[in-house]
């Protein structure tokens, strides 16, 4: 159970104090929604921006609710994800569409939305064509791993998704991504495996050694944040103690290779690893197990 990683051995805190921070969460989001509905149906004028706000901090909070969630509720976590992806996606932002994917659902992904995103990406459209939306490059990230790892949006979109992931300067970007700070280049070279959903022996070989280093990565955020044992105990350390990207890509990965594959691989390669470490491989394991059983109607 997801449960035991809150234990002396991994994360060592308490299931009561997770669950309280996650109810705030979940109250912030509702508040930020109600509010939008009221300014949405009263008679002041509203700007563009303050919605956006509004919905931006709504999507945000059940994001983060849904990886403390991940860690004792596998069923609620996938809920939540599924909602914030919707959200961000709400708000244009491909951030959803990863959410959504690493909670198996995109068969009602806008299949034109994710076609556009893909084809403004990077170089990809002319520089003077109207209404094209530049990418910032996590987005464009984000992005690729959604899309790749999406059996839907791999089959339908095949040529645009291949055209970015091998022409992307991504490819040999450093910038960091995500929450442990991985260099862009690491993460679209797990995307070019999804999206060649294992065309090529050893594919789940590579992939697996790229989650291998965001959870050593992982584990070295965590136990620094360890050390100030206050906001530790409290959670006000500024960590994701599941690790959305890890646990996201893990996820994705399993359903693209198999459970089963995956996990025999990571097996493999992480004896070294401590409990710690291996914390949202394991989550990511776990809930793809979960979409494979069929549990989620």
């Amino acid at each position: 159970m997801a449960v035991q990683h809150l234990g002396p051995m991994f994360l060592g805190l308490a299931l009561e104090q997770v669950q309280r921070r996650v109810e705030f969460l979940r109250a912030y989001a509702d508040t930020s929604l109600a509010e939008l509905e009221s300014l949405s149906t009263s008679d002041r004028g509203v700007t563009g921006e303050a919605q956006w706000t509004l919905l931006a901090e709504a999507a945000s909070a059940t994001a983060e609710a849904a990886q403390l969630v991940a860690i004792y509720d596998i069923p609620e976590a996938l809920s939540l994800f599924t909602a914030a992806g919707t959200r961000f996606i709400e708000l244009g932002e491909p951030y959803g569409l990863f959410l959504r994917a690493l909670a198996g659902v995109t068969d009602s992904v806008d299949v034109g939305f994710v076609g556009r995103m893909l084809r403004t990406s990077n170089l990809l459209a002319p520089f003077d064509e109207p209404d094209v939306v530049r990418l910032s490059p996590p987005q464009q990230t984000y992005l690729v791993l959604g899309a790749a790892g999406s059996a839907v949006l791999r089959n339908e979109l095949s040529s645009q998704l291949s055209t970015l992931v091998e022409r992307s300067e991504n490819r040999r970007g450093v910038a960091p991504f995500g929450a442990v700070g991985t260099p862009l280049w690491r993460t679209w070279a797990i995307a070019a495996e999804l999206e060649r959903a294992g065309a090529h022996r050893g594919a789940s070989t590579a992939l697996v050694g790229h989650l291998v280093a965001m959870s050593i990565a992982y584990e070295e955020r965590m136990r620094s944040a360890m050390v100030n044992t206050y906001l530790w105990s409290n959670l006000a350390s500024p960590v994701h103690l599941a690790d959305i990207e890890i646990l996201g890509i893990t996820a994705l990965a399993a359903t693209t290779f198999s459970s089963q594959t995956l996990a025999q691989e990571i097996g493999r390669q992480t004896e070294q690893l401590t409990g710690l470490a291996s914390v949202p491989m394991s989550l990511g394991l776990e809930l793809a197990a979960h979409l494979e059983s069929g549990a989620l109607l």
